[in-house]
């Protein structure tokens, strides 16, 4: 057939693929490693694209186990043109004394001034009570609470973890989140959930996040801030 014929005189190195366009026939060259085949914009033709090139991408990690630290740095670098929303995920947060908090990076540097303001409310379950409080009391504040008045007890807890949500990360604009949070007890037998929303009175893009505790140091942590595509 016609289509056979073509195909043998436009195929020229192994892993060529074909396809046809408006005029006939296309070669479309073997794509480079770990390269996926897609839909170009027009929706007419195929190509290929990084293979990271999907709903969201990872653009900053850090694991952090073993020694005490005193604080721990997560970087990235936004583009809100690219990414219409982004995540801060942190798991398994255990350390010993004080309270969850954490600052914003501009510049690559932390902003410890008193350009922060939080609020939200938390509820747990103690094995013999309910208890509940709210966090009202950050107000111009030079760091942010992540949750209301939970304390890193000991190292051998079984850590906190929270779910951190923000736009507009490169834009000139104040730096808004919305975020849940997870607190298991393991020395305190209990376990608590509860949100908060916090502010950032800087119009800098954010190039990342410093994470710490109000008294004692941190012995474990998993944070990653992913990008989300519209």
């Amino acid at each position: 057939p016609a289509w056979v014929n073509g195909s043998s005189s436009t195929l020229t190195t192994q892993g060529d693929l074909l396809y046809r366009d408006g005029s006939g026939l296309q070669r479309l060259a073997k794509g480079t490693a770990a390269k996926v085949l897609a839909m170009n914009s027009a929706a007419n033709a195929p190509e290929w694209v990084d293979a990271s090139g999907g709903a969201w991408e990872k653009l900053g990690e850090v694991e952090h186990t073993g020694s005490s630290v005193s604080t721990v740095d997560i970087n990235f670098t936004p583009n809100d043109s690219v990414y219409k929303w982004y995540k801060l995920y942190i798991q398994d947060w255990r350390g010993n004394g004080g309270n969850f908090k954490w600052r914003v990076k501009t510049g690559g540097s932390t902003q410890t001034g008193n350009i922060y303001t939080t609020g939200g409310s938390g509820t747990a379950n103690t094995g013999s009570a309910i208890w509940h409080d709210q966090r009202n009391n950050d107000t111009n504040s030079s760091s942010m609470h992540l949750d209301q008045t939970w304390t890193a007890f000991t190292s051998a807890d079984y850590g906190s973890a929270y779910e951190i949500n923000f736009y507009k990360a490169s834009a000139s604009t104040k730096k808004s989140f919305f975020w849940t949070h997870l607190i298991n007890h393991n020395s305190e037998s209990y376990v608590g959930a509860g949100y908060m929303g916090g502010m950032a009175a800087t119009t800098s893009a954010l190039t990342g996040f410093n994470l710490f505790q109000s008294s004692g140091s941190i012995t474990h942590i998993n944070a990653y801030v992913l990008g989300f595509k519209a």
